[in-house]
């Protein structure tokens, strides 16, 4: 029995594209190529920069992610939309294969 709920827990685990950060696991929309880790602290960069331009603001979703290009050292690019109350803003993301996430960019509203 045990071993059938563990099975299905990490299936359940397994068929969501992003950690949860803030609400319900919902699948990460659009063509991002970085893993769940990678996604997780995307998203809650963006959520923290969101929230600075937002106050008060907590329906803050992912709402679409293109990936742009592959870049040096690998590390590719994407960018990532996301609606905080009705807002939308836009950033570019760069990933790394070893996990690491970077934004150089900042936050920019889509009007």
């Amino acid at each position: 029995m045990n071993k059938l709920l563990l099975i299905s827990y990490f299936l359940i685990l397994s068929n969501c594209t992003n950690m949860c950060w803030d609400g319900p696991c919902t699948p990460i929309p659009g063509s991002t190529r970085a893993d769940l880790t990678s996604q997780a602290r995307a998203q809650k960069g963006m959520f923290e920069s969101a929230r600075y331009y937002a106050p008060g603001c907590k329906d803050l979703k992912v709402i679409d992610t293109q990936y742009k290009s592959i870049a040096k050292y690998n590390w590719w690019e994407e960018v990532w939309t996301i609606d905080a109350c009705g807002r939308k803003f836009q950033n570019t993301i760069s990933f790394r294969n070893d996990g690491s996430v970077s934004s150089s960019v900042g936050l920019t509203e889509i009007k």
